[in-house]
């Protein structure tokens, strides 16, 4: 397991979480569905709508350290519940990403870029279309992105796994609305 603990999301319409004995319970029409050791856990992700949860499990999640992210109904986080008194390793390792400034951040936003456009293409050749570019935009990749490869890759991504007639719209109709 990572020493992070386990990344848990509640992507199910109507689930209710709930503490119960040291886990996390899940559970749909008053059966339970699922359950997780809460000492297990790094994070709960909540996207389904209609979730609900126990404050009890909310006041364990905290205890624990555990983050439980909110999500609206576009999947965009809307609310992050986390505790009013962390551990001192939680609270050292932020100070430091603070300090680290802008550098740091330019950085990893490229692995991050070069990442994501390392899995376009490997997207791509699951229904076999030809990925070479993909593998060459993620070598272009620099820190903070400035000839933004992330916007080059996706004009070719698009079309390729949707069809030449495609365009990418955030305001657009299906199948825009669910790749916002």
């Amino acid at each position: 397991m990572s020493p992070l603990g386990r990344l848990v999301e509640i992507a199910e319409e109507g689930r209710h979480l709930a503490k119960d004995r040291g886990f996390l319970t899940v559970s749909a029409r008053g059966e339970e569905v699922g359950r997780v050791p809460l000492d297990d856990l790094g994070g709960v992700i909540a996207t389904g709508h209609g979730t609900t949860l126990s404050l009890n499990l909310a006041a364990a999640l905290a205890e624990r350290g555990v983050a439980l992210v909110l999500c609206g109904r576009n999947f965009v986080p809307t609310s992050l519940l986390w505790p009013v008194t962390g551990h001192h390793a939680q609270q050292r390792r932020m100070e430091a990403q603070i300090a680290q400034g802008g550098v740091l951040a330019k950085r990893l936003w490229a692995q991050l870029v070069a990442a994501k456009v390392r899995r376009q293409g490997w997207v791509l050749a699951q229904v076999g279309e030809r990925t070479g570019a993909f593998a060459r935009f993620a070598r272009m990749v620099k820190a903070g992105d400035p000839e933004n490869i992330e916007a080059q890759a996706s004009r070719r991504y698009w079309p390729l796994l949707l069809g030449r007639a495609f365009r990418r719209d955030p305001d657009g109709n299906w199948p825009n609305a669910a790749l916002n």
